[in-house]
């Protein structure tokens, strides 16, 4: 043990002593070209403090990298994604024109199928009794009422979402006296 540790303490001493003489020859040639160290230890020195921060900050960057590493293994899925998106963007011209076609549409439905509707058919047919149901609001459901009809199924247009969510039965039940006095009820 007293050996080891004798050991130990001349090799550091080796060492100290090796350092410095490989130090102090290192100087000396450096002086010899025209290089004097010390001038240079502030330009040293900045360079190792920015080692010492890239190293402090070496788990942010690799951590970056892994999120880029993610990221391109997604890229096919995005690239798909946005070719469906363009494909849409070029599709839209047809889906307006259809929007345009099923608008008219319901407008001709409304004219035909609303109470005028309704009066023609009560003209023949006027022992049927006809509930209309599909679209009624308030202002139309006294318009189908008038034109014959027995009843009126009024949806979602009466039972409001709004009024049911926030549990508000009072004004849900104001709701239905506004359709009753619409209608003559």
């Amino acid at each position: 043990m007293l050996r080891h540790a004798g050991a130990t303490t001349i090799a550091k001493e080796i060492n100290e002593n090796f350092t410095e003489a490989v130090s102090q020859a290192l100087l000396t040639k450096l002086a010899e070209i025209g290089i004097q160290i010390e001038e240079q230890l502030p330009t040293i020195r900045k360079i190792q403090s920015g080692i010492y921060d890239l190293e402090s900050k070496l788990p942010e960057i690799e951590a970056a990298g892994q999120k880029v590493l993610e990221l391109e293994q997604k890229l096919p899925d995005l690239h798909d994604k946005a070719q469906k998106i363009v494909e849409l963007e070029e599709r839209i011209p047809e889906i307006n024109r259809a929007s345009e076609s099923i608008l008219k549409l319901q407008q001709n439905l409304a004219s035909v199928l609303g109470p005028s509707f309704i009066k023609d058919v009560k003209g023949p047919l006027a022992h049927i009794p006809i509930m209309c149901t599909g679209g009624i609001t308030l202002e139309t459901a006294k318009e189908y009422l008038d034109a014959g009809a027995h009843a009126v199924g009024a949806g979602s247009a009466l039972l409001r979402n709004d009024l049911i969510a926030a549990s508000d039965w009072a004004g849900l039940t104001k709701e239905a006296e506004r359709w009753l006095a619409a209608v003559g009820g």
